[in-house]
């Protein structure tokens, strides 16, 4: 219930699907979002609906997710995904490259978990394996 009151709040649906939404660091006023994408879910509707997350933050943020959109690769939803990111002041703070990919499997390589910051935030990206998912723990 409290989740869906902060949603309605921010006008945004629960087709998103942020799995957690928190305020850390009060000193530092950062509010701190993470999301999942499923990979079925339709790529467009979470489009609409992460623009809308972003283009309404104005303090410090950061989000942290599986977005299930493999930054390696280039498709048109990738393109759209990368110019939300960009045109709401956030940028990514992971390193885009196959040595830094966030899930490998069959010799294969992708960078589906991100991490984006606005207001200039940077931020050190650690990469490490763990044992119960096929994907690096951020």
């Amino acid at each position: 219930k409290i989740r869906e009151n902060i949603l309605s709040k921010l006008n945004i649906s629960l087709s998103i699907r942020i799995s957690l939404l928190f305020n850390i660091l009060p000193k530092l006023n950062l509010t701190a979002f993470a999301v999942y994408r499923p990979p079925k879910n339709k790529c467009s509707e979470f489009l609409l609906e992460f623009d809308k997350l972003l283009e309404q933050q104005k303090k410090p943020c950061m989000v942290i997710g599986d977005i299930n959109l493999d930054l390696l690769k280039n498709s048109s939803s990738i393109s759209e995904y990368k110019i939300i990111v960009q045109m709401n002041g956030f940028q990514f703070q992971n390193k885009i490259n196959i040595q830094n990919a966030t899930r490998t499997a069959n010799n294969s390589a992708s960078v589906l978990d991100h991490v984006i910051t606005n207001k200039n935030i940077q931020c050190d990206i650690n990469l490490e394996d763990h044992t119960i998912s096929d994907h690096k723990i951020i």
